[in-house]
């Protein structure tokens, strides 16, 4: 792990600089593999960090207006209101599911997700789009009040 000089606290296996015009690039490199990704806001360096069991499936999803509108949750907003060239999007890992169940799978993922939310969250978390300093699914919570201060600041500027 390093910190270098956007404050990224470990070194990325793939850096997209521009993630709107590293768009096709991105679906192609990384179908069918499973990790954790990062999306990095350039000017303020914001982050976000998810994980997925298909990170092409996921990026596609990510790239389609249609689904982050539909998905509605904070990073969504973010990405609507600001566009994708203002983002980097970084893959932090690759996670080899082979020959594991999906709930294997998902568990194993959600730990390495869980060990860059800590790093953020203890290290730089005034700078993290993401909420949850958990990693699960938010599926049918409900937000806390910080948290829709935090959507409702993101959505005015």
């Amino acid at each position: 792990m390093n910190n270098t000089n956007n404050n990224v606290f470990f070194t990325p296996v793939i850096i997209y600089h521009n993630a709107d015009s590293d768009k096709s690039k991105i679906l192609v490199d990384n179908k069918n593999k499973a990790g954790i990704y990062m999306w990095i806001h350039i000017q303020s360096n914001k982050k976000y960090v998810e994980s997925a069991l298909n990170l092409s499936e996921r990026m596609y999803k990510c790239f389609s207006p249609l689904f982050l509108k539909r998905t509605d949750n904070y990073i969504s907003r973010v990405l609507i209101h600001y566009g994708y060239s203002v983002f980097s999007l970084s893959i932090i890992e690759f996670i080899d599911i082979t020959n594991l169940s999906k709930k294997e799978a998902r568990k194993l993922i959600l730990g390495h997700e869980q060990f860059y939310l800590d790093l953020i969250f203890s290290q730089d978390e005034p700078n993290t789009y993401n909420i949850n300093p958990i990693a699960e699914s938010r599926l049918g919570s409900k937000h806390i009040e910080d948290s829709l201060a935090k959507m409702s600041i993101a959505q005015s500027g």
